[in-house]
């Protein structure tokens, strides 16, 4: 149940993305280099092809593929940011469940 929940939400943010381009894209530009988007939707994509194999992998595993994943495929500040955030919730098995906590009104 949890790994399904955690693909759930990898799908949601994914459209959630895609849906917000144009205002992620015009963020980036007025503040940034106007990369972000082509980051993060590179990232997103990444995680949507590993999905089968989080299916069985217990959930600190999944946090820790969620994050070597989003640190080799996200460029820029953000890449390495991200992971770290999912790398350290993969070491504390309470930090799983506050993430699910956090999350789940979200959902």
């Amino acid at each position: 149940m949890e790994n399904d929940f955690i693909i759930k939400c990898i799908d949601s943010v994914a459209q959630c993305i895609i849906d917000r381009e144009d205002e992620i894209e015009s963020l980036d530009r007025a503040i940034g280099d106007g990369d972000h988007y082509i980051n993060i939707k590179r990232g997103s994509s990444a995680l949507q092809s590993i999905k089968p194999e989080l299916e069985d992998m217990p959930t600190n595993e999944i946090f820790k593929k969620i994050g070597m994943t989003l640190m080799t495929s996200v460029g820029g500040a953000s890449g390495p940011l991200f992971a770290s955030f999912f790398l350290s919730v993969s070491k504390h098995k309470r930090k799983v469940i506050i993430f699910k906590n956090l999350v789940r009104p979200l959902h």
